[in-house]
């Protein structure tokens, strides 16, 4: 099965929407349900960079760690994060279709954690599902905010 993803196109060079996505001290001014980046490591946005984001989520925060795993600027980055005993690999990728439009896809990969049981991890693969959904949701409304705070207009592929 293909992991779900998210696409939009938006108008911005490649470089404006790398920055905007990749600037960690920036994420709670780009991001609408962000409401604080705590960091772990400096904000400098490299492999092994971790930060805490409180985000408000259907009516009440929650609080996600993530994890820089891979970076290659200005082209994709990939970052992990572990959930209810999921492990959620989100990699984002940024595509120049002209110098002054970029197509910015997110793919979210969602797999039990290696740390769980047997039984633990098929349940986890049935939670799964609904989780990957909501997170499908999230990423279009990161894209739609990400769009709005670089200007550009977005379009959903």
């Amino acid at each position: 099965m293909k992991p779900p993803e998210v696409s939009a196109a938006i108008d911005a060079p490649q470089r404006t929407v790398w920055s905007a996505l990749t600037r960690l001290s920036d994420r709670s001014r780009v991001l609408d349900d962000v409401r604080s980046v705590e960091f772990h490591t400096d904000d400098s946005f490299q492999v092994g960079a971790q930060w805490r984001e409180w985000r408000r989520a259907t009516g009440r925060g929650r609080t996600e760690t993530l994890t820089v795993i891979a970076v290659h600027e200005p082209v994709a980055y990939s970052v992990r994060a572990e959930r209810h005993g999921l492990e959620l690999t989100r990699t984002t990728e940024l595509v120049a279709l002209s110098p002054w439009r970029t197509q910015v896809t997110t793919r979210l990969m969602l797999q039990p954690s290696r740390s769980q049981g047997r039984f633990r991890r098929m349940l986890m693969r049935l939670f799964g599902f609904v989780e990957a959904r909501r997170l499908v949701k999230r990423a279009r409304v990161d894209l739609d905010d990400l769009a709005r705070h670089i200007g550009g207009d977005q379009r959903e592929r």
